[in-house]
């Protein structure tokens, strides 16, 4: 082969190799991940027929999608709610490898960068979806946020409107 023709088949070879990429990412599958703490799984219908609420918006795309049933983890400094239990979830690591919040030290570990990584907020559930072309929103309570996890996600809304 020429050097004229490794050139073609090059060039080929990466116009091939980027258009399965466009294609690969048009099929990409649209993914709703719902965090919600303090609140019985058993509230919503998808896990519970009898259940009195009305939520048939959350019924149909849990119809036509995926839903945990038996997911679980550990709890945190005073059981699995609020923001230690989102900062679990979206990091994939217990409380005992995530950092400590504003001044507050619960977690011996925090000072071992192989327990507790700096770049951990890098390397989010939220991060991750972003490196792959994803849009992330983050939406919760005023105040009961957290700059590292809005800096990674595309939409943030980080309000309190109860009863509008």
């Amino acid at each position: 082969m020429t050097g004229l023709g490794i050139a073609a088949f090059t060039i080929l070879l990466l116009l091939s190799l980027s258009l399965q990429s466009t294609t690969a990412a048009d099929k990409r599958p649209n993914i709703l991940f719902i965090i919600v703490d303090d609140q019985s799984p058993f509230d919503l219908k998808v896990y519970n027929p009898d259940s009195t609420l009305e939520t048939p918006n959350i019924d149909r795309i849990a119809a036509q999608g995926m839903v945990f049933d038996s997911a679980h983890h550990m709890g945190a400094w005073v059981g699995a709610v609020c923001t230690s239990s989102r900062h679990m979830i979206m990091s994939g690591r217990t409380v005992w490898h995530i950092p400590d919040r504003g001044g507050r030290t619960n977690n011996p570990n925090v000072s071992d960068p192989k327990l507790v990584p700096p770049d951990l907020v890098q390397n989010t559930m939220a991060a991750d979806f972003n490196r792959a072309g994803y849009d992330t929103t983050r939406t919760c309570k005023k105040g009961n946020s957290y700059d590292g996890a809005n800096q990674q996600s595309t939409v943030l809304h980080d309000e309190t409107k109860r009863g509008e």
